[in-house]
């Protein structure tokens, strides 16, 4: 004769689904936390046009090896090599500080936990961009130096940030939420190139555009502190 053993259910309880408040709570901070994606968008798209825009140049070209305006306002193919390599690396470094930034945050989100890698991801973000939008005329390796601090913040933001809010939304939102990093993301583009076009002409248009990324680091910060 076959025997088993009883085991108890509780029908009136399911430790899977969370009670309304928490839900709604973990929603909104799923929401909140995709916000790192408009400034890592917003610097993606920012720094073509910062690039090329006259007052920039004026910064960091003109007078720098005995460049002329005419030469840092040429075609592409026609720019100045060393003005061409300037450029090239600012780019790099910042991408340099985006790997460095993503392998650290591991360490730091398992040694301080998720809320202090996403602050100390604004932290460096918006000390790096600081640095960057106060540098002299003239003043290139202060400005590299400065993109890997703040590609640093960018990488540590894009590794915390998506796993803070999928940890926390809820499993039927899951891909839902996780979908506003994205676009988040795409917005902050769009933002870089209307932000972009509007100071175009200004005397310090790049380091304005420059300081409107650190806006949503700083609400970040804010609410993770």
């Amino acid at each position: 004769m076959a025997g088993g053993v009883g085991l108890h259910v509780n029908d009136n309880q399911d430790y899977d689904v969370p009670t309304e408040g928490k839900r709604t709570y973990a929603i909104i901070v799923c929401i909140f936390a995709s916000l790192a994606g408009l400034f890592f968008g917003y610097d993606q798209g920012v720094t073509g046009g910062m690039l090329v825009m006259k007052s920039f140049q004026q910064d960091f070209c003109v007078d720098w090896n005995g460049f002329n305006a005419t030469q840092c306002e040429a075609p592409a193919s026609e720019l100045p090599t060393k003005w061409l390599d300037f450029t090239l690396w600012y780019n790099m470094t910042y991408n340099m500080g985006c790997i460095l930034g993503a392998l650290i945050g591991g360490y730091v989100a398992d040694r301080f936990g998720r809320r202090m890698t996403i602050f100390n991801a604004g932290l460096l973000f918006c000390i790096g961009t600081t640095w960057v939008a106060s540098s002299p005329k003239g003043s290139h390796t202060m400005v590299l130096i400065a993109r890997v601090v703040e590609g640093m913040g960018v990488g540590n933001s894009s590794f915390s940030l998506p796993i803070f809010g999928a940890e926390l939304a809820p499993k039927e939102l899951r891909g839902f939420l996780s979908g506003f990093m994205q676009m988040t993301i795409v917005t902050g583009l769009l933002l870089a190139n209307i932000v972009n076009i509007i100071v175009e002409d200004h005397s310090a248009g790049w380091r304005i555009t420059k300081c409107v990324a650190m806006a949503a680091p700083i609400i970040v910060m804010a609410g993770y502190r």
